[in-house]
């Protein structure tokens, strides 16, 4: 990674920087001590393709406030993340065990994006055994397996320099709209 593929010369330690950083490498910058006031704040993903749902790209978002979670993902056609499919936000609690955070969810909410979305919730059983969603229609569920979600996760948590948070691969960007939260 020391040279670029264009002419082979030299990177600089910043042209580094942001190749590791867009690969998802953990960034250069101290580490930090993983506590309740280091990760509490609302945090980004960049645009990625959804390595579960190969179809999609993905924006995830993540506010941690005291003892409480809001995990969102939207989904996108494009790898812009401009052309909306759907979105979702699991909510619930959490703990923090170290460098884990131990989460109990509670409620699914869900919006399709797209027509051709929600019509695809609608086929067979039904995506959390709905079977009659619309265009941009809201549903919450608290029965999160109905979707096949787990109510119980751990997320392991690794946070760099000021802004950045890694559960495993997963980078994390502070977004500037964390002020809100707190």
């Amino acid at each position: 990674m020391g040279m670029l593929t264009s002419g082979c010369q030299p990177a600089s330690p910043d042209q580094i920087k942001k190749a590791r950083n867009t690969l998802g490498i953990k960034s250069d910058l101290p580490k930090i001590q993983v506590n309740e006031s280091t990760i509490v704040g609302l945090w980004q993903t960049d645009c990625v393709r959804d390595i579960n749902k190969d179809e999609f790209f993905k924006r995830d978002e993540v506010a941690f406030n005291v003892n409480f979670i809001d995990y969102s993902t939207e989904y996108f056609f494009d790898s812009k993340c401009e052309k909306k499919a759907f979105y979702q936000t699991l909510s619930g609690f959490y703990e923090l065990d170290d460098a884990t955070a131990l989460v109990t969810y509670e409620t699914l909410m869900v919006r399709p994006e797209a027509s051709i979305i929600a019509a695809s919730f609608n086929q067979f059983d039904g995506f959390c055994k709905q079977k009659d969603w619309l265009l941009d229609q809201v549903r919450f569920f608290n029965k999160l397996e109905d979707c096949g979600y787990l109510t119980k996760v751990k997320l392991n948590i690794e946070r760099y320099g000021s802004n950045e948070l890694f559960f495993g691969e997963l980078k994390f960007l502070l977004n500037k709209k964390t002020t809100e939260l707190q």
